[in-house]
């Protein structure tokens, strides 16, 4: 019996040594997830706010780039070239977090809790770029991810208009080129232009042109273009464009936690254009005199002559 104890509880001993082994196992299996991921989101999109935070950081505790670089063992334009391009490996990242007592996660839930402000140029920026419509367009695509060698390719450009597009920008402090030439803008946050600012009449023109090819390949695509006229209470419609606010902030919302988790190659850029207020449509209408009425004005006229 007690040879026959002693092999059950061996046994059992394997058992709890196996289950173990396999938690162990899981522990390391999703401590390894998590940091992949943590490496996917770090290396891609969200690089940008991740600096963001690691500014605000240094700003706050008094340390400058030279500090950083001297305590990371690494010269200074090193660092200076990692918070421009907003770019580097995830071992730099981690180590520039452990040095500041936080950690990347730490990092990135920050981010991910702040909001983007309203990017709003000054009058004489909006002015320099209603100037140049071109070099407003130029600004427009390096914001949505294009790299000057795709907007060279795209729009039949060399080396010198694309240095020159850049270099305009930069003195407009809307774009800043790094030591290697990368162009980067100085901001991805949401752009507001001022209702009644210089680029008012060019955003106008964008956004008709946009409706009017949304409306064409709406024949394909019905969904794509929804557009509709009801009777309502002023209260109703005020209900409603609340509805509209909050769809807005969603779409911002989940936007921004795509650009964390995708890479650029997994996004595609999409429009939403709302426009809602009072339908007079007895200004939008043109009448005229009836057809008929006006052949038999013609007829009588030519009768008389």
């Amino acid at each position: 019996m007690r040879l026959a104890q002693i092999s059950a509880s061996a046994r059992t001993a394997d058992k709890l040594q196996n289950m173990i082994l396999v938690v162990n196992q899981w522990r390391i299996r999703h401590h390894i997830l998590i940091l992949e991921f943590l490496k996917r989101i770090v290396n891609r999109h969200s690089r940008s706010h991740a600096f963001d935070v690691l500014k605000r950081v240094l700003k706050a505790r008094g340390m400058t780039y030279a500090d950083l670089a001297d305590r990371l063992g690494v010269s200074e334009p090193t660092i200076k070239r990692l918070f421009v391009e907003r770019d580097c490996k995830f071992s730099r990242l981690e180590s520039i977090c452990q040095l500041l007592d936080l950690s990347v996660a730490d990092v990135l839930e920050i981010a991910e809790r702040a909001e983007d402000p309203a990017l709003v140029f000054s009058r004489e920026v909006e002015q320099a770029l209603a100037d140049s419509p071109a070099l407003f367009h130029f600004y427009l695509l390096l914001r949505d991810e294009m790299s000057p060698g795709e907007i060279a390719a795209i729009h039949d450009l060399d080396e010198a208009d694309l240095h020159l597009y850049a270099r305009d920008l930069e003195r407009l402090g809307l774009a800043t080129i790094g030591p290697t030439g990368h162009v980067t803008p100085s901001s991805n946050n949401p752009l507001r232009l001022a209702v009644d600012g210089p680029l008012q009449s060019l955003h106008a023109q964008l956004n008709i042109d946009f409706l009017t090819r949304t409306i064409a390949d709406s024949v394909d695509s019905p969904e794509a273009y929804i557009t509709l006229s009801r009777r309502m209470r002023p209260e109703t419609a005020r209900l409603l464009q609340q509805d509209v606010t909050a769809m807005v902030t969603r779409i911002a919302k989940l936007a921004r936690q795509d650009r964390l988790t995708s890479g650029q190659e997994e996004l595609q850029t999409y429009k939403w254009s709302f426009a809602h207020g009072t339908a007079s449509f007895a200004s939008l209408f043109s009448i005229g005199p009836h057809p008929a009425k006006k052949r038999r004005q013609q007829q009588s006229t030519a009768g008389q002559t």
